[in-house]
């Protein structure tokens, strides 16, 4: 297949209509230009596909079936979550939990038992559609998680007078969640304190 474009500026002096032909522009060596335009995220959230969660004042477990924490649920049956950013902080004391690990779990096709519901979440496109998936601050699933990204090394004792940055890391959609898997927040070390961390999950859901 052979695709053709024009060098240098493409002039127009309307705006153009939905759905119409246009040829794409080509810098002097033939290279495509393109601009990127509005945020990075707009079309997605625009269109109803990205979702937030945040879990608040939980302890976070270490990897077990029985989480406390946030975890994610994907219990549709035709969407893929894809994560693009995880964050929170560790805000009482946790003499013995070094860290903060994220994880991800096979094998759950129903919702996991012993649900505690999400402090809150929702789309990014406020007042849209609920997600496909589902997110908890606490659920026990058939099969525990397994460690696949360190997010935060914490100072052991650390309290809320002298709390560490916590984490914002962008995941850039390197890891996906199928149908009947999960991904879960987990301590490095030992289950932190109750009540002792803030976490939060932002991810979109494209079609499988």
């Amino acid at each position: 297949m052979l695709a053709q474009g024009q060098v240098g500026p493409i002039a127009t002096t309307t705006s153009l209509a939905g759905g119409t032909p246009q040829t794409v522009r080509l810098d002097n060596t033939g290279a495509l230009v393109q601009q990127e335009l509005h945020g990075r995220y707009y079309e997605q959230a625009y269109r109803g596909n990205l979702f937030l969660a945040y879990s608040t004042a939980t302890a976070l477990t270490v990897a077990g079936t029985a989480m406390v924490g946030l975890q994610l649920w994907n219990g549709s049956t035709n969407k893929n979550v894809v994560l693009l950013k995880a964050g929170g902080f560790i805000f009482v004391t946790s003499a013995t939990t070094t860290g903060i690990l994220l994880g991800v779990g096979v094998g759950q096709p129903a919702a996991p038992t012993g649900q505690t519901a999400i402090t809150a979440s929702g789309p990014n496109f406020v007042g849209g559609a609920a997600s496909a998936a589902t997110p908890y601050n606490a659920g026990t699933f058939v099969n525990a998680p397994s460690p696949r990204k360190n997010l935060l090394h914490n100072t052991a004792a650390i309290a809320a007078t002298g709390a560490d940055p916590g984490f914002q890391v962008d995941l850039e959609g390197s890891i996906i969640i199928p149908p009947t898997c999960y991904c879960a927040f987990i301590a490095l070390g030992a289950t932190a304190a109750a009540a002792s961390t803030n976490l939060h999950l932002m991810w979109e859901e494209v079609p499988v």
